[in-house]
Formats: structure tokens, sequence, C-alpha cells
């Protein structure tokens, strides 16, 4: 289950990654960062607020 949350989040992002490292100018190529550390906040959120809601 834990791949499949990766895939689902880390894919889009790669696409966007790999998109606009194509669309934007060098002096933008540093916001190539922020989507790649949003998918890990998102990542990590939906797994904490799995774990929460599973009691083990």
């Amino acid at each position: 289950m834990k791949d499949k949350k990766y895939l689902i989040v880390m894919l889009p992002t790669a696409i966007i990654v790999f998109s606009l490292l194509f669309i934007l100018d060098n002096e933008y190529r540093r916001f190539l960062y922020l989507p790649i550390i949003l998918a890990w906040i998102v990542y990590y959120v939906w797994r904490y607020k799995d774990k929460k809601r599973k009691p083990s």
C-alpha cells in the first residue's frame, strides 16, 4: 500500500518537474524544487493520516 501512495504522489510530480525543466528559463529553474518538496509533504501527511486512522 505504501508503494501505491508513493507512485500516486511522485509520478505526477516527476512529470511536472520534467516538463517545467524545459519550459522554465534558467533564472527560474530554482523553482523546480518546490513541487518535489510539496510532493514529499503530501506523501508523509497522507501516510500519517492513514496510520492515525488505522489503529494497529
